[in-house]
């Protein structure tokens, strides 16, 4: 195929698109606040031009609903078993972390940036560039390849996000077979992009000399299965057919694509059910550009606020009488005095209403706008008071279930780009690398080799997470009871309940229960063995006081023995007498010494025990029945147990 056909293919395709460019233009115009007065009333000095700004507001609610929380992948295991589900997780996690990493080299997210095209054109065009690639081609052109190469500290992929409104799609039900990408450039970053492929263009070199401004160039970069073009025109054309076909300076002629892969996400279908153009897409302000809402709003709060402006210096006193002399008001008198004429006097005048039926208007037409886009509860309008739960809850969900077009075609697109990257890994044979950022493995290198990639079996999901307290409250709800009653899994209720990497978080979960289990058993241990401790301690004291108390009785005993031998070498000897038997058998008889006596209780009495006539005190001669050894006391006064 000659650079003339393919030219010809390109032009067929923006002619085929012209009216679609006109709906996406007028997108634009509403996103960005840009509206005109109709040219019928332009002119009157008193008109005040009103902007309605809901549409902004809405895609703006959206872009933060849908992309604030990070997004999840979910890559389809090729195996059953954990290995399977280990590696899936591996490659998820590489993914993730060239994402982040591309996203640093940008001043938006890319997921953002997708939500934004999915919200306001329906459709998504994004570029996956891998930058060794590059490199490669752009030394073989003598190009310079320092940005690249310093561009490389952020990630190996850079993901270019483009408007729809500058790319062109052919597509089948197959693929996407074909599409042009028309940009706006200055000369000098085409010769810095394409090196020697565009310096040996003269009129290329001598425009990149001209002024800022006046340097500009239009490039068509032509992409299809088999083929690639990049030619340029002088001057912004925009989506000009004719453009194809002026004095064009050819980069890069028609030549065979090095890959088997567009390497484009180029989700520019809309609907196959509509034939038309207009109607094929439909994005969430596809309502307002068929209806003409927003331009009916725009027109009658411009003429209300006009209205209400032009009213405000009508006069508010009227003076009538026959003296034809005005009234003298002081206006530096907070009374405001007024000095009549005589024969005059001062009529107050009601100050213009505002129009009820417009007021009436605007705000039908405003609820029309909240209707058929997002609702204000989404955009932080204030809630009705007293409103139920359940009743502000289904509101909620009703409101966030306008975004779901948008929803779905940006995560389809996100997960085409990450499909893209291990295609561009296949293809050139150099492993994906990444650097896990979970907490239980941070700091682990992953490694994706190409020969583990089959391309005919990639099977990749991404899912955004809406920023909705009430619907994460009721998917964490939903999951916790499906997993109660229904048995369900807990990785797929954590993955329901839209938690990113549900086999990391069971894997924590684990060696946080394992922790507790082996402290507890820890503390039971040391628990058990102080308790064993402080039996010990308690047994080994008891047996000290009774070693102590038979000591003491031993020692009692060798004292009575010892007075009893001394009182027989003084004094007759009384073994032969009988003794008084006491009450009590278990006492029996007691031996005493001469000039005593035992009483039945088994206690000493006599002149031999009374100290005040030269006897000895009775403690020495029965120690049991004194005060210390009944209570239990020693004879420094320490009290003791008594076993």
């Amino acid at each position: 195929m000659s650079l003339s056909e393919i030219q010809n293919i390109v032009e067929n395709m923006i002619y085929e698109d012209a009216e679609r460019d006109v709906a996406f233009e007028f997108y634009e115009r509403m996103y960005h606040n840009f509206w005109e007065l109709p040219s019928a009333i332009r002119d009157i000095p008193w008109l005040a031009k009103i902007i309605d700004s809901s549409p902004y507001d809405a895609i703006n609610t959206g872009v933060r609903l849908l992309a604030a929380l990070p997004f999840s992948t979910h890559y389809q295991p090729l195996s059953p078993g954990t290995a399977g589900r280990k590696r899936a997780n591996m490659i998820e996690r590489t993914l993730d972390w060239q994402m982040k990493s591309a996203d640093r080299r940008r001043s938006k997210a890319i997921a953002s940036d997708t939500v934004l095209s999915a919200l306001v054109y329906d459709a998504v065009a994004v570029e996956v560039i891998d930058l060794p690639y590059a490199i490669q081609q752009k030394q073989a052109v003598n190009a310079s390849t320092r940005r690249e190469k310093a561009a490389l500290a952020y990630g190996r992929f850079m993901v270019n996000t483009h408007s729809p409104r500058k790319v062109h799609v052919r597509a089948s039900g197959l693929m996407t077979e074909a599409l042009v990408c028309i940009e706006q450039r200055h000369a000098q970053e085409v010769i810095d992009e394409w090196g020697s492929q565009a310096t040996k263009i003269d009129g290329l070199v001598e425009l990149s000399g001209k002024p800022r401004g006046e340097d500009w160039l239009t490039v068509f970069d032509y992409w299809d299965i088999d083929r690639r073009a990049v030619w340029c025109a002088e001057g912004r054309m925009g989506n000009i057919p004719e453009a194809t076909h002026t004095e064009t300076m050819v980069i890069l002629p028609e030549s065979k694509l090095a890959t088997n892969f567009i390497p484009w996400v180029a989700n520019m279908g809309g609907s196959t059910l509509e034939s038309d153009p207009v109607h094929r897409y439909k994005p969430i302000l596809y309502p307002l550009y068929t209806t003409g809402l927003w331009e009916m709003i725009n027109l009658v709060e411009s003429l209300l606020v006009s209205e209400v402006i032009a009213h405000t210096g009508s006069p508010r006193f009227a003076e009538s009488g026959p003296n034809s002399q005005e009234a003298e008001v002081n206006y530096l008198d907070p009374a405001r005095k007024a000095k009549l004429p005589p024969g005059n006097e001062m009529i107050q005048l009601a100050p213009p209403g505002i129009d009820a039926a417009m007021t009436q208007i605007d705000a039908l037409l405003a609820a029309k706008i909240d209707r058929t886009t997002v609702s204000r509860i989404l955009q932080g309008g204030e809630v009705p008071s007293g409103i139920a739960f359940a009743t502000l809850n289904l509101a909620t969900q009703t409101a966030v279930g306008v975004l779901k077009n948008a929803k779905d075609l940006a995560e389809k697109s996100i997960a085409e780009i990450e499909t893209k990257m291990l295609l561009w890994t296949k293809h050139t044979g150099e492993p994906l690398y990444g650097i896990s950022t979970q907490k239980e493995t941070d700091g682990e290198q992953m490694i994706i080799r190409p020969e583990e990639i089959a391309t005919d079996a990639i099977y990749i999901e991404a899912e955004l997470h809406p920023d909705d307290v009430l619907d994460r409250q009721q998917r964490v709800a939903t999951a916790s009871l499906a997993v109660q009653q229904l048995g369900l899994s807990y990785e797929t209720a954590l993955q329901q309940a839209g938690f990113r990497d549900p086999q990391n978080i069971m894997k924590a979960r684990r060696k946080e229960q394992i922790l507790d289990h082996v402290l507890n058993l820890r503390m039971l241990k040391d628990r058990m063995e102080m308790e064993a401790k402080v039996q010990m301690e308690i047994q080994a004291a008891q047996m000290q006081m009774q070693e102590a108390m038979q000591m003491r009785q031993l020692q009692m005993q060798a004292q009575l023995q010892a007075q009893g031998q001394e009182g027989q070498a003084q004094g007759p000897d009384l073994s032969t007498m009988p003794m008084p038997r006491g009450p009590s058998a278990g006492q029996g008889f007691q031996q005493s010494p001469a000039g005593m006596a035992m009483t039945p209780e088994g206690s000493v009495r006599g002149p031999g025990v009374n100290p005040a006539a030269g006897g000895l005190p009775p403690a020495q001669f029965n120690p049991g029945q004194t005060r210390e050894a009944m209570t239990g006391q020693d004879i420094l006064g320490n009290s003791t147990e008594i076993l």
